[in-house]
């Protein structure tokens, strides 16, 4: 469960990253002005399901060890 959990927290990110960018390819087109910094929300939110999946990497290794 958990990491079918982690699959569609992965699509949700790059669902949002991908609406955001065209948000943003849309309001530069229309000559508003270029953002100064990246949105921190953003980096947040791409950040926290690769941390997740690397906590389930770290516990899978230290309980189940390595398959050969």
């Amino acid at each position: 469960m958990i990491g079918i959990a982690l699959i569609a927290l992965g699509v949700l990110v790059n669902l949002l990253s991908a609406w955001h960018h065209l948000r943003l390819m849309r309001e530069l087109d229309q000559g508003g002005p270029l953002p100064s910094r990246p949105s921190i929300h953003a980096v947040l939110i791409a950040r926290f399901p690769a941390l997740l999946g690397l906590a389930m990497a770290i516990y899978l290794v230290c309980v189940h060890g390595l398959v050969s």
